[in-house]
């Protein structure tokens, strides 16, 4: 049990890599492989806690609907076996989950408009009681949304995470790229 373990464990620390790396579905394989080791030599904490990544590397992905099924399976198994704290944990992962969706949706949707337009770049010109949305055509830049303060700010900082910028710099100007596919599979 203890060899079976150490690779599952391994191949959790690997997937770990994998997301820095930007590589998510790799990260997704090692996971499921190492959920499945779990599984099978019948470790609940371990399967629990893969499960719990597994969740955090959809919600980095987008996809709120499969990480809520992987938080909630890992907060079945925390609550059956005991583990108090890794139970505490997946709630608080949960709850940022929830709060994250309202955020994430005002993302994509400045995002798809962007590229339904075929804007450049989006600048974002935080105000005192508003904030600007801004969009790039062809060299001109158009106004395009008043965002209140606090959705701009939970939009900006998840524009930052997707850009893969500093969250903490916030006086300069800051450049990222998402590269993502349309529905018809081209990549944008």
């Amino acid at each position: 049990i203890g060899y079976h373990q150490g690779v599952a464990n391994l191949l959790g620390n690997m997937a770990r890599l994998d997301v820095d790396k930007g590589d998510v579905d790799k990260a997704i394989q090692r996971y499921e492989k190492a959920l499945e080791i779990h599984r099978g030599i019948g470790y609940r904490s371990g399967e629990a806690r893969q499960l719990n990544d597994m969740g955090n590397v959809y919600l980095t992905k987008g996809d709120l609907d499969k990480a809520l099924d992987y938080y909630r399976k890992a907060l079945e198994i925390h609550r059956e076996v005991g583990n108090r704290p890794s139970e505490v944990a997946t709630m608080a992962a949960l709850a940022t989950l929830r709060s994250t969706a309202g955020d994430l949706e005002h993302a994509l949707r400045l995002l798809h408009d962007a590229l339904a337009q075929r804007a450049s770049d989006i600048p974002l010109e935080p105000r005192r009681e508003r904030a600007n949305a801004r969009f790039r055509i062809d060299g001109i830049l158009h106004s395009v949304y008043q965002l209140p303060t606090p959705v701009a700010m939970a939009v900006t900082s998840r524009l930052k995470i997707l850009g893969r910028m500093d969250l903490a710099e916030k006086r300069r100007p800051q450049d990222g790229r998402v590269k993502s596919r349309t529905p018809a599979g081209s990549e944008i």
